[in-house]
């Protein structure tokens, strides 16, 4: 009987796969092994601290992402903004940068480079103008054709609304059509 590569590499693989059913089964029968192996690290320093309390250095502390307040929302919100759009120049740069690039190209990432820096000045003044108006918190997202403002407040009217309407249109020069107003609480 000949046996050729293809039969050597499934073989191989279905060892491995029932090695790794094996394991998992053998520390799921008996979790003391993992306790073993994770009580055999070194152990972490502890400190004192003045308040009595103590903590201990170099242990994870589970730490929760979930926005429990719309100050956190916004904050977070401006955060990945900034990031996303920091990314997007980052790439952007790397196309005018590059000198195999064509004109074209260059151009064209030179002019969206312009257009986010425009976007971002926007975005500011207009935030700027709902808060002028008494909102607690305001973020506004501004893409080629459309407007998202999410806002903080206890209630949503529709002169609040209006206002907020008349303001980003007034600045972007978006219809209002266009505008999505969102109310955090």
């Amino acid at each position: 009987m000949k046996v050729n590569k293809k039969q050597i590499t499934m073989l191989c693989l279905s060892l491995v796969i029932c090695a790794a059913v094996f394991l998992n089964w053998k520390f799921v029968q008996n979790p003391d092994i993992i306790d073993a192996e994770t009580s055999a690290e070194p152990e972490s320093e502890t400190v004192e601290n003045t308040d009595e309390e103590t903590k201990t250095l170099g242990e994870a502390e589970y730490v929760s992402t979930n926005v429990t307040s719309a100050s956190e929302y916004f904050t977070n919100s401006r955060l990945n903004r900034k990031k996303s759009k920091d990314e997007a120049i980052d790439l952007l740069n790397t196309v005018v940068s590059n000198e195999s690039s064509s004109d074209e190209s260059v151009e064209k990432a030179n002019a969206e480079i312009s257009q986010i820096a425009k976007n971002t000045e926007l975005e500011n003044t207009v935030e700027s103008l709902i808060k002028a108006k008494g909102f607690k918190d305001c973020v506004v997202f501004i893409s080629s054709d459309l407007v998202n403002v999410v806002v903080s407040t206890d209630g949503l009217t529709a002169e609040n609304a209006a206002q907020i309407n008349e303001i980003v249109s007034t600045q972007t020069k978006i219809p209002t059509s266009s505008i999505k107003i969102v109310e955090v609480k």
